[in-house]
């Protein structure tokens, strides 16, 4: 994966100062480079944040997008990151999991992670939209159902990985219960939504893909939760669902816990009918409403 190395033109031009001025700070030390043989200075990207970072510069007014910069098909992979340009830095996990190399989709997340792409950004803007692509070029045809499966268990494997490199909030207490009712196998949703709970303090309790109804009201009685997530991206039977999370709310109303409902098999439609304390867009809005969720012990049994 190409990352590079900018010139002092090029860091001038994004810090909206002459090069003079960039060639003095780095005699100063305040901004680290790398000397050629042929004495010219290059700077690494990380330093270049580095340097905004400690002396205050609002990255996202400095530079112009990357789209506006270069073709999509040279641009950097670090000033895609820089400049968080998602819809690049999307197609470029599109294509890292594709390739079926697990050990490179997660140094590719972790990557994204170390350059200040929050998890709920990488998730929603990222991860989404690249899974969403592989879903409709498998429906047209484009992808063979084998190259489905390794990319999502690529994907799924760096995503799993990759939590355990996250900085966690300390455990507040709460307990969340995720999971995908049975004839679901689709898990990266629910997957992503665990871990972003994990690292904003829950304790989670993952369950997976494919869990019968019976077994996950089981569950919630016996864990008691004070939230409840599951995930759907290709019901079998909408009917069944919708019977299935009329039982799961019925159980979390006993406990006085709250039903989260979500994944793109939730059609508009759907989402008049199914029967849930609330129903999310995107992992930012799970994140805005568990927030909202008010508890001072275990909920009542």
């Amino acid at each position: 994966m190409k990352t590079g190395l900018l010139s002092t033109n090029e860091v001038a031009n994004m810090l909206k100062v002459n090069e003079s001025t960039v060639k003095r700070w780095t005699d100063k030390g305040s901004l680290r480079c790398i000397k050629t043989p042929g004495g010219h200075r290059k700077y690494k990207m990380k330093d270049v944040v580095q340097f905004m970072d400690t002396f205050s510069y609002d990255v996202t007014d400095l530079l112009v997008p990357a789209k506006e910069q270069m073709s999509k098909v040279n641009v950097s992979t670090d000033y895609a990151i820089l400049t968080k340009d998602f819809k690049t830095l999307a197609e470029l996990f599109y294509n890292t999991m594709l390739e079926g190399n697990r050990e490179n989709t997660f140094q590719y997340l972790n990557l994204l992670y170390a350059n200040r792409i929050s998890q709920v950004e990488m998730f929603d803007n990222i991860v989404f939209p690249a899974f969403h692509r592989v879903g409709m070029k498998w429906l047209s045809g484009e992808l063979r159902i084998e190259q489905e499966h390794l990319a999502s268990n690529t994907a799924l494997h760096a995503i799993f990985k990759l939590q355990d490199h996250i900085t966690k909030k300390p455990k507040h207490g709460g307990i969340a219960l995720c999971g995908c009712l049975e004839d679901e196998y689709h898990e990266i949703g629910i997957t992503c939504v665990n871990n972003v709970l994990d690292t904003n303090g829950w304790t989670t309790l993952y369950l997976g893909p494919n869990l019968p109804a019976e077994s996950f009201v089981d569950a919630i009685e016996n864990y008691v939760p004070n939230i409840v997530c599951i995930s759907t991206t290709a019901p079998k039977s909408q009917k069944q669902l919708l019977e299935q999370c009329g039982r799961l709310y019925e159980t979390t109303r006993i406990i006085g816990a709250k039903l989260i409902v979500g994944g793109s098999g939730v059609s508009e439609k759907l989402k008049k009918k199914i029967t849930a304390d609330f129903i999310p867009t995107s992992i930012a809005s799970v994140v805005s409403f568990v927030n909202s969720v008010v508890f001072t012990s275990t909920p009542k049994g």
